[in-house]
């Protein structure tokens, strides 16, 4: 995959494209070591951008002992759990500005979210502070799995301020 290769994040994504982007088998690898097994589903694609049904991965987060305020990359995803006192949401961790995954190129700061390899930086909820990047982090579907667990449906867009109690 092309490095500088720009990516549309405001998309709903086919399968074939999560797979050549995400690397479907490095996510089940690191979702099993966690025991939590993505599953995938289809996806309505009633606003689909190439004509392939859409699929959106489902992954699940343990959130116990979170409080508002708290932010953390999941272990098993490439994903930002956020929680503020309206509830939880989940943001891709990839860069808006050139993909680079914010897990192992970035950090929490103070203030918010940093992208090491260019600084781009983010507000806690992932809207863009500095440039280079210029559009916002995406933000996934969440919902409630029992008390201490969070499903996030990774390629499912929603308004950034959409969260889940």
């Amino acid at each position: 995959m092309e490095k500088d290769k720009q990516f549309d994040h405001n998309r709903q994504m086919t399968r074939s494209a999560f797979l050549r982007d995400y690397g479907l088998v490095a996510t089940v690898g690191l979702a099993t070591a966690c025991g939590s097994e993505p599953e995938q589903i289809a996806a309505d694609n009633s606003a689909g951008t190439d004509g392939f049904e859409s699929f959106f991965t489902r992954v699940n987060v343990a959130i116990a002992g979170t409080q508002p305020g708290d932010q953390f990359f999941a272990p098993n995803a490439p994903l930002i759990i956020g929680r503020d006192p309206d509830g939880y949401y989940a943001m891709s961790s990839f860069c808006s500005h050139a993909r680079c995954d914010i897990r192992k190129e970035g950090d929490f700061t103070p203030t918010g979210i940093v992208c090491h390899c260019h600084d781009s930086t983010f507000d806690p909820t992932g809207q863009v502070q500095t440039g280079p990047a210029k559009k916002a982090l995406s933000h996934y579907r969440t919902e409630r799995v029992g008390a201490d667990t969070l499903m996030v449906e990774i390629g499912n867009i929603v308004a950034p301020d959409t969260r889940t109690i």
